[in-house]
């Protein structure tokens, strides 16, 4: 059964990366578009799509994993340790008066999309999900698939960067890195768990890590993380090794959120 990519959108560069390591991997032309009845559909990032045959990340799973509400509900039912999250503007507003700085959000966004930071004591706006700021020593992605840690990296300024803020993105001279990766005790585990939680076949699991409580805890998990030619290559490689010769057996999350 040949692997074909799904992306969630046509010009995904990493799912550009992915099809092109399959296709010098696996020795056949891997290509990208719509699912196929007889293909392996490997969707990457794309929610949209029912149709089609086998699939490593169904788009029912990823629809339920890219809502960050959902992730978070799915993360307490099993006790994964995650930033405190509410969908209660009483109870948001509880926490700035605490003296916590809040994130109010959109349920969907990536990079620090769809946030807007709540100082202490300022009017709390209206949203449908408010995030508890955990100050954080050093973040991480932890990548999974098939229940397995293929690579971690590490959140880092960019050279030269003296930036102060508190969402670390590509726009605030913040990169993921592979060296001096200094791992906190349990981050794999705890991804492999995220990752389970919201039943996925592969993810990749952002986590902060606070020095005072010595303690981790996860951000969002993403369905079609952006790839250096590094992490590439060990996706490539896993999916190689997991999915090219027998298709993983699709579960659905219907009946697991409330």
């Amino acid at each position: 059964m040949k692997i074909r990519i799904i992306p969630y959108k046509k010009g995904s560069q990493s799912a550009k990366l992915i099809a092109k390591g399959l296709t010098k991997a696996l020795g056949y032309k891997v290509w990208r578009g719509s699912p196929k009845p007889f293909s392996l559909n490997l969707s990457w990032g794309n929610q949209d799509i029912t149709k089609g045959g086998w699939w490593v990340n169904s788009p029912m799973r990823i629809k339920f994993a890219s809502n960050k509400i959902t992730t978070f509900k799915l993360l307490e039912q099993v006790g994964v340790s995650h930033v405190p999250y509410t969908t209660s503007k009483a109870c948001a507003e509880g926490w700035s008066k605490d003296g916590a700085t809040v994130f109010a959000r959109t349920p969907q966004g990536q990079g620090g999309s769809g946030i807007t930071i709540v100082a202490p004591g300022q009017a709390m706006p209206n949203m449908p999900l408010y995030t508890k700021y955990v100050k954080k020593r050093k973040e991480f992605r932890v990548h999974v698939v098939g229940g397995e840690v293929i690579d971690v990296q590490q959140k880092k300024r960019k050279n030269g960067s003296d930036k102060d803020v508190l969402i670390w993105n590509h726009s605030n001279d913040f990169v993921f890195c592979h060296n001096d990766v200094e791992e906190p005790k349990g981050i794999r585990e705890l991804g492999v768990a995220a990752v389970k939680a919201v039943d996925l076949d592969f993810g990749a699991v952002d986590i902060i890590w606070n020095q005072f409580l010595d303690k981790c805890f996860v951000l969002e998990v993403n369905s079609a993380p952006g790839l250096c030619d590094t992490t590439c290559g060990k996706y490539v490689q896993a999916f190689v090794s997991k999915y090219s010769q027998t298709p993983p057996v699709s579960t659905h999350l219907q009946a697991k959120v409330q």
